[in-house]
């Protein structure tokens, strides 16, 4: 008695865990007090600008050279010092042949000449040495890893024990490695001077030579005034700075660097037209660029050729609490602080979908504007800094904004599906094409209606706050609940034989089950499959049939929908496989063997580094959604039938060339090892194994 009532307290125990861990919590993300607590739910509904009376004006140019030695470009202050040379003369470490023709260490002076211009306005490019006539006296490509290593020499001047460190390292590896190629690398490294103590004068700058690099520059033969110039040119943009006039002259037998004056009138040119000091350049068509450039009265150089991109503004909302207002966008990020950064969308998370490709890849980035200053500044083709103003009267302020459970889809197979969310309770809520359920002053039910299969649904709520009417967005993708396919396969035995078969295949995955909502137990769980394929053509005519036919149970441990979801669930599975071949005397023995198992899946969208490889052949610039499974299958159902070591092994690929319409394609391998002790026929009591390999190609549709 005592037993049978421990018994019954355990199953109450355990209905009890499994009703409180597969309950669906309505839970939704609150706005913090503390603003740099405030993060941005990924359920929340966005204002769309366009929408709601906002003006997205044409970006433009601010320039002003008003007081001819300072140039302010957008939030750019740029003037003489930003563009400069320095040259001079320290005690260094570097290698020099010897007369046995290797590398050997000296210590002694070494020139050093550095370069600083604005990485902000041209982060690497070429930098020339140009004369008064504008030819190139000398020339040199700076890319990243030049202007590294120079920044690494400069920190070492800060830190003494890296410097130590540095030195030491490089010269480990030239005792222990014995490659030539490498070992005059390093040395070439070490050569690039290692001053020992750099005179402050370089702080700060971007590029340097010293030593044998400085005397690669013609400096005996540069009599002449000459400046250097960076430039970065490409497809759709171009950048450049240039220095005042400097001159080299030779004192006490050392080589200096002097600053060459001359009166220069500042100017402003707009597409090669002198225009005021000061003022505005509109891009009427942004696709169109626009030329800039500008003199200052020290004689730097300015100049840009670019357009802008494109602007993609998602969400604008007064906070009222901070008194500022948010803008919320999508693509390049502004040039002005950035508050957060985020996904809306689950697919760009776990360690299983890295590298995403199907879904709402959009990365959002939040800032702030003001009333006073209604604009961003934001990067052009190349960099270029333009500004983005927004026109408008009144906006929603953070009272009107609406949050979603934090368990709402971003993707359904239903036309209607059900969203919870809350608002604040004096804010009404309405909807055009569906219904909104007010279940408590801050709790309401949306209907959401998504009529498009295999696309992504927009959702509008009109948003009523102290007589305005504003419209909120939501996006929710609805895939397709079932596919069927059609498939030739080629297998391999493990007797070398080749067989072609004939397949079909069908999967359907449920919403919930009968209705029932359970977040883990049922909503979007769980999905079964099936699929049959027959051998119809073959090398070896022993065999008569051979055939396999499957069954499969699946259950996602996340939610979603197939073919756009990642996911990795488990498998139930039920399988009959039918052997048929010639023994002695032209007799035949046919077998069926129907077991079950269990294993494994994982799907995702193809890794991009995978699909930007195969997106080189036109045909398959599709989105791509890729599955594997491995099934066991331990116990035979069959009297008298013993599975030894049966499973399923496959990999699975489709092509989406229309939202309904896939090609796909496959590989995977199989093993049948079975006892079969049922026949009176001595002969027949047998056991088998048949190892197979086998690709597969198909064509398939979703409905």
């Amino acid at each position: 008695m005592m037993m049978r009532s421990t018994l019954v307290q355990l199953i109450c125990l355990c209905i009890f865990v499994i009703d409180v861990w597969a309950a669906d919590p309505y839970d939704i993300r609150i706005r913090d007090k503390t603003l740099s607590d405030y993060k941005t739910s990924p359920f929340s509904l966005f204002f769309n600008p366009e929408k709601n009376g906002i003006y997205i004006e044409k970006q433009k140019i601010d320039y002003d050279l008003s007081q001819g030695t300072v140039l302010n470009l957008g939030p750019y202050q740029l003037d003489d010092k930003t563009v400069s040379l320095h040259l001079t003369r320290e005690i260094g470490e570097f290698y020099e042949f010897d007369l046995g023709l290797d590398y050997t260490k000296r210590v002694g002076s070494i020139y050093v000449m550095s370069f600083r211009w604005p990485v902000d306005f041209v982060p690497t490019g070429t930098i020339e040495i140009l004369d008064d006539r504008a030819n190139s006296l000398w020339r040199r490509k700076i890319a990243q890893p030049d202007i590294n290593d120079w920044q690494s020499i400069l920190d070492e001047q800060l830190n003494k024990n890296m410097f130590e460190k540095r030195r030491g390292d490089l010269e480990k590896k030239i005792r222990e490695d014995s490659s030539p190629e490498i070992i005059k690398k390093i040395k070439e490294d070490l050569q690039l001077a290692r001053p020992q103590n750099l005179s402050i004068l370089h702080q700060h700058t971007q590029f340097g030579l010293a030593n044998k690099d400085f005397f690669e520059m013609p400096i005996a033969r540069i009599i002449e005034p000459f400046r250097f110039c960076i430039s970065l040119d490409s497809k759709n943009s171009r950048f450049a700075v240039c220095s005042k006039r400097y001159k080299f002259v030779r004192e006490s037998g050392q080589y200096k660097v002097r600053v060459v004056e001359k009166n220069i009138t500042p100017q402003v040119l707009i597409n090669d037209k002198l225009v005021t000091p000061k003022g505005t350049a509109i891009f009427l068509e942004n696709a169109v660029p626009i030329k800039f450039a500008a003199l200052l009265k020290g004689g730097t150089y300015f100049e840009f050729v670019s357009n802008p991109k494109d602007f993609y503004l998602v969400d604008i909302i007064n906070d009222t609490e901070n008194n500022r207002i948010n803008v919320i966008g999508f693509g390049d990020t502004p040039m002005s602080d950035i508050d957060e950064t985020f996904y809306t969308d689950a697919v760009n998370l776990g360690i299983l979908n890295f590298l995403p490709t199907i879904g709402d890849l959009r990365k959002f980035w939040r800032a702030r504007i003001y009333n006073n200053a209604k604009y961003l500044y934001v990067r052009g083709e190349g960099g270029a800094p333009f500004r983005q103003t927004f026109d408008f009267e009144k906006l929603p302020t953070t009272r009107a904004r609406i949050q979603l459970s934090e368990n709402t889809t971003r993707s359904t197979y239903k036309l209607h599906v059900p969203v919870k969310g809350i608002v604040n309770p004096e804010i009404k809520l309405s909807a055009d094409d569906t219904e909104v359920e007010r279940v408590s002053p801050t709790e309401f039910i949306w209907s959401f209606y998504a009529p498009k299969s295999g696309a992504s649904n927009t959702g509008v709520l009109n948003v009523i706050e102290n007589g305005n009417k504003w419209q909120a967005e939501y996006e929710i993708y609805r895939g397709y609940s079932a596919g069927f396919g059609a498939r030739l396969s080629g297998v391999a035995t493990d007797q070398a034989k080749l067989i072609l078969l004939g397949e079909v295949a069908g999967h359907y995955w449920f919403e919930s089950l009968f209705g029932w909502d359970n977040y883990r137990l049922s909503w979007q769980r769980w999905g079964v499959a099936a699929k049959y394929f027959q051998a119809f053509l073959g090398t070896d005519e022993e065999i008569k049939t051979f055939s396999v036919g499957n069954f499969d149970l699946k259950y996602r441990f996340t939610p979603g929908v197939w073919g756009r979801d990642p996911t990795v669930g488990l498998i139930a599975s039920i399988q009959e496989f039918n052997y048929g071949f010639m023994i002695e005397d032209n007799e035949s023995a046919e077998y069926k063997v129907p077991v079950v198992g269990g294993g494994a899946f994982w799907a995702r969208s193809m890794p991009k580094f995978i699909d930007s490889f195969l997106n080189i052949a036109p045909f398959m610039r599709y989105p791509k959604w890729v599955d594997w499974e491995f099934i066991f299958y331990p116990h035979a159902l069959g009297d008298k039938q013993k599975s030894n070591f049966m499973f399923s092994m496959n990999f699975h690929g489709t092509i989406q060339w229309r939202s309904n319409f896939y090609g796909e394609a496959g590989f995977g391998f199989k093993n049948f090892s079975f006892e079969d002790t049922s026949s009176n026929n001595p002969n027949l009591r047998l056991g088998s194994q048949i190892g197979v390999g086998y690709a597969t190609i198909g064509l398939g549709f979703n409905f």
